[in-house]
Order: C-alpha cells, then structure tokens, then sequence
C-alpha cells in the first residue's frame, strides 16, 4: 500500500516514515506515522510506501510542517499488487510451503494411479 501527497507525473520522493502513536479502540487502531523528508521548491510528489493493506482509505490524514510555505495539494493512495512478499520471513515460509508441495506431488499421483486401477487388482 502506498500514499502519495500529490501527482503531478514526477518522480515520488520516497519518505521513510516510523509509527509514533498508537490507539487501540475495540473495532479499529488509530496508528500515527512521523518522517521526514528534503525536496527542492515547487511541486512534489512524497511516497509513503509499505503501509497496512488493510488501511481505511477514508481514515488517512496527511499534515506537514515546513520552514517555508507549504500547501498540501492532495492525497491519493494505491493499492500495489506485489507477486510475492517483500518480508524475508514470509519469503522463507512460501519456498517452504512450496517445497513441501513439491514434495508430496509424487505421492499424490501415487495414490490417484492406484485409485483409477483398484478395480483391475480386485477381479
């Protein structure tokens, strides 16, 4: 999941960005994330990347402070669609899984084989 403060075509200036607060309500958790971020005057694109999947589009709330004068133009957030996980642990439990797969295969056809042909040993 990714945020972006404006869009304009530009190249986004990543902001790595930390969690700061946290409230916990009985339904949902309002997470507040702080970073910091250098770009040239004019318009800028700022990419906040690797946020919950399951964040409420509604909910999210961009402010800024600035030495100079500062309008925040709009935000638009993206759902992006990775083919595998980014986190290593994940990673390292899908080849596990994988090869785990893999390696029933053969038993599978096994039994299916001897499944289909149960009848010709019986007679």
């Amino acid at each position: 999941m990714g945020m972006f403060a404006s869009l304009y075509g530009q190249g986004a200036t990543p902001v790595s960005s930390s969690i700061a607060e946290v409230t916990v309500y009985s339904d949902r958790a309002r997470i507040t994330r702080t970073g910091v971020a250098n770009f040239p005057a004019g318009r800028s694109v700022l990419e906040f990347s690797g946020l919950p999947a399951a964040v409420e589009e509604d909910s999210v709330v961009f402010s800024a402070q600035s030495d100079a004068p500062l309008t925040i133009e709009g935000i638009d957030i993206r759902k992006e669609f990775l083919a595998s996980s980014a986190d290593p642990k994940t990673q390292e439990l899908e080849r596990q899984l994988l090869g785990s797969r893999i390696r029933k295969n053969p038993f599978r056809q096994r039994k299916a084989y001897w499944r289909k042909n149960a009848s010709f040993f019986e007679t």
